[in-house]
């Protein structure tokens, strides 16, 4: 769900006259990566992640927009080498991922991932 929330960004945002600030982009991905912590640190057992996973998705994809648009590449290639680059982690780290059963090494992690999310978005704002 998070590359086809990539992809409705990547080719539904042209069709709008909305011009994302590239600025704005990056202090939105920043506080999706927080977000995702929090949800982790606060609700382990929520569902419909995939639904989540999708909307974070969107706000990543403006990064891919952004891409898009100034360096002039096809979306789809872009969008293509997005996905494989995401799958080749997911896949480089599943292993690992999947030995965390520990409670406090799964909290350690997303309390990790909240300080740099967090860090990032402060960086962006100030400027």
């Amino acid at each position: 769900m998070f590359c086809v929330g990539q992809a409705v960004a990547v080719f539904v945002v042209p069709l709008t006259s909305w011009q994302p600030a590239p600025r704005f982009v990056e202090a939105a991905a920043a506080l999706t990566v927080a977000y995702l912590a929090v949800e982790i640190l606060l609700l382990p057992k929520a569902g419909a992640r995939w639904l989540i996973a999708g909307v974070l998705g969107v706000f990543h994809g403006l990064f891919l927009y952004l891409f898009v648009q100034t360096a002039d590449y096809r979306p789809a290639f872009v969008l293509l080498g997005a996905a494989a680059a995401e799958i080749a982690v997911v896949a480089v780290l599943a292993p690992i991922l999947r030995r965390m059963t520990s409670l406090r090494a799964i909290q350690a992690s997303a309390s990790a991932l909240l300080v740099f999310g967090m860090v990032w978005f402060i960086l962006r704002v100030r400027g």
